[in-house]
């Protein structure tokens, strides 16, 4: 679950998306999984955005929405290991602990019962472009790169029931770290740090409610230990989603709700703001068509998405929307 509403396998159009998809190829020995490429469009309005409008007059100034078009490829591969019930896995996944694109390596085992567990290895690539000082004013901001390497465990159908569970937690490093350089002294300029470790757990589970109809809900809590104060903050909340095929044909509507609050006040916010507390509402629609033109392992997709990030400190609101259309290709 997340902002990329999952599809399910072209050969399983007709059936219920949380009922078992079959095994065949994932029990066989050889190379399976997905491989999608979207073309996205994305417009993004926020003052963190390391790719968006690099000069500010104020803290309080409006900015510009930031507008793109790119390709970007999801995945997931997956290899038998020999005889045994296990899998090397390879793939990319978006949201989750590192709050964005990232990509998982690892190996999955699976019991009689249905059930399965996980370990991931969570790369730091790719890499992701942030301001060395996002506080900086009158000037041309410099940019920096911004890192997240870790870990994920995720246990599925636990002990043959349909809950599921993940666990991840990952370093961030920000390369050049420079926030509060222009204004603030070194004691406040501490409390800026991005760079520490972020933890967070997941726990979902899928229902039938009727023919092809899903629904599925997850609750997650995030910690965030940055080394300064004013960054370390804690999150959580969930997500609901709903999910109807009409054979080939379906869609997919998924909302969240989060609410974060930090630890400590930010030393360049209003003194009436106290510690910055935030909520974020998201939405995302997907429709989809499987097998479109005959071709029986491929499924067209649509996506739009919306996010809402609403701080008690304005500097931090930010505003997402974007649109994709994607051709995935089961093997």
């Amino acid at each position: 679950m997340g902002p990329f509403l999952s599809l399910p396998p072209a050969h399983a159009a007709g059936t219920s998306a949380a009922s078992p998809v079959p095994q065949e190829a994932a029990d066989s020995v050889g190379l399976h999984g997905h491989i999608s490429l979207l073309l996205m469009a994305e417009q993004r309005r926020s003052r963190l955005d390391g790719e968006g409008q690099a000069q500010q007059e104020s803290l309080q100034s409006t900015v510009d929405a930031h507008r793109q078009l790119r390709l970007r490829p999801m995945f997931e591969l997956r290899q038998r290991l020999g005889s045994t019930a296990g899998e090397w896995r390879v793939s990319s996944a978006v949201g989750g602990v590192a709050d964005g694109y990232h990509m998982l390596l690892g190996s999955r085992m699976r019991w009689d019962d249905g059930s399965t567990l996980g370990l991931y290895w969570m790369p730091a690539l790719p890499q992701r472009e942030v301001w060395q000082d996002p506080y900086a004013l009158g000037v041309v901001r410099q940019r920096s790169r911004e890192s997240l390497q870790g870990w994920q465990i995720e246990a599925s159908q636990l002990l043959g029931s349909s809950y599921n569970l993940r666990l991840s937690s990952a370093q961030r490093r920000i390369a050049t770290e420079l926030s509060g350089q222009q204004s603030l002294a070194e004691a406040e300029r501490l409390l800026l740090r991005r760079s520490g470790r972020v933890s967070e757990l997941s726990l979902w589970r899928s229902h039938d409610v009727g023919a092809h109809q899903t629904l599925s809900w997850q609750l997650d809590a995030r910690h965030d230990t940055a080394e300064g104060q004013a960054m370390a903050h804690r999150r959580w909340g969930g997500e609901l989603r709903y999910q109807q095929q009409w054979g080939r044909q379906g869609l997919a509507l998924s909302l969240a709700w989060h609410r974060q609050k930090q630890r400590g006040p930010h030393p360049l916010a209003p003194a009436s703001s106290g510690v910055a507390s935030e909520q974020i509402h998201s939405a995302a629609l997907m429709a989809f068509h499987a097998a479109p033109f005959g071709l029986r392992k491929f499924t067209a997709f649509g996506r739009l998405s919306w996010r809402h990030r609403q701080s008690s400190w304005d500097f931090h609101d930010a505003r997402d929307l974007s649109a994709a259309i994607g051709l995935r290709r089961d093997f």
